[in-house]
């Protein structure tokens, strides 16, 4: 893969996180574990250091309303800890519309000026937005041609993929597979029927580094065929041995001993903010 994170080309991921009143209690709780899990995922990639993230994040919960997730939003991931990051289910109806609005207007912003002139940005990944739903939109407007208009934002010809989750885990859920099945990427669709299938949805794809549809297609294609799993307890990040000092990509534990937990993780007051717009420049708002 070309294009590849390192701590000078972050990439970002921005999560679109359906936190409407279906998602209360076991899917919304799988989905904050996955979205924690993503971040652990992502913390542990690269060399030693608060400072040296190979990713960036975002995240918009999408009830009646859409908000973006002000104190993590688009931070580097060892700024951010997991434990702030919460999906509960409380907000009342599906506005897919004005979550995708926020998203485009923002990733816009960011691939048109933060890496348009980006020195290294025949090599920078290209932003990955990952969505998951268990309804039907309910408000007005057209989410495909918002879709759309993310997926032609491109880093020289390279579109933002777009990996969609319809979850049906309950008798009672109804995803609009045909709508997330044309919002996605092609390929990057999947029906979800397990709770801990959702979790390893976020982490998995969400951590990937993966850029192209061929690539996120690939990701969701190894997690489906695999046996669900559930994801460890939040107290016991897995660890991974480092390897070699001279490769510029080493895994490390942030339980490892002589570092502070104060040095990797803040502690952001979690503060939410509806956006009651379309979202015209409300992801900078």
């Amino acid at each position: 893969m070309k294009r590849k994170a390192r701590q000078t080309r972050p990439q970002l991921v921005c999560v679109l996180a359906d936190n409407s009143g279906s998602m209360y209690g076991p899917k919304a709780e799988a989905a904050t574990a996955g979205i924690q899990e993503m971040l652990m995922h992502c913390q542990s990639t690269g060399p030693r250091g608060r400072d040296r993230s190979y990713f960036r994040f975002a995240l918009i919960r999408f009830g009646s309303t859409a908000e973006v997730d002000r104190p993590s939003h688009m931070k580097p991931v060892r700024e951010i800890d997991p434990d702030s990051i919460f999906i509960n289910g409380t907000g009342g109806g599906t506005n897919m519309v004005q979550a995708l609005e926020i998203a485009c207007s923002g990733l816009t912003d960011y691939v048109h000026h933060d890496l348009a002139g980006h020195p290294e940005r025949a090599e920078h990944p290209v932003p990955l937005v990952l969505l998951f739903s268990d309804g039907f939109n309910n408000a007005p407007g057209d989410p495909v041609a918002t879709a759309n208009r993310i997926k032609t934002l491109n880093l020289d010809g390279q579109g933002i993929t777009i990996a969609c989750a319809g979850v049906a885990t309950q008798a009672d859920d109804q995803p609009d597979e045909q709508l997330l099945r044309r919002i996605a990427s092609p390929d990057c669709y999947v029906h979800i029927q397990d709770v801990r299938m959702l979790s390893s949805f976020l982490a998995e794809v969400g951590s990937s580094g993966a850029s192209s549809p061929a690539e996120v297609a690939a990701v969701i294609r190894r997690i489906t065929c695999a046996s669900p799993t559930t994801p460890p307890p939040r107290d016991e990040p897995a660890w991974q041995p480092p390897v070699q000092a001279n490769s510029d990509i080493v895994a490390w534990s942030y339980d490892e001993p002589g570092i502070p937990p104060a040095e990797i993780f803040g502690q952001p007051k979690v503060l939410r903010i509806e956006h009651r717009g379309q979202g015209t420049g409300a992801w900078n708002a």
